[in-house]
């Protein structure tokens, strides 16, 4: 299941609960949505391939390669993801924050 992005996590193993999370462009987009964030943008990060070459002419080769790898599969090439969000504010939001605050104060 690992191989297609599925990361069912469960009580033990490698996917446990506890541990750090893995996440596909779906899933992390899933999740920004869902914790109330607007996407501006997602992309990519390529592997820091200089820091294992060194900064010379086959690291450089090695990240371009990988940046164009990206651009064509980004779900598999892809070091990281990076997003841009903005949180999604609405007057029913700010209002549930300041009733919340307002109770921790009392």
């Amino acid at each position: 299941m690992l191989l297609f992005g599925s990361f069912n996590y469960g009580s033990r193993g490698i996917l446990d609960k506890t541990h750090t999370r893995l996440f596909t462009f779906s899933s992390f987009k899933n999740l920004l949505l869902q914790s109330g964030f607007k996407l501006i943008n997602i992309s990519g990060v390529p592997a820091p391939l200089p820091l294992v070459t060194g900064d010379n002419m086959i690291g450089s080769i090695l990240l371009r390669i990988n940046k164009i790898l990206i651009f064509l599969l980004k779900n598999v090439f892809s070091y990281q993801i990076f997003s841009l969000i903005r949180p999604n504010t609405s007057v029913e939001l700010l209002l549930d924050q300041a009733e919340s605050n307002a109770n921790h104060t009392k």
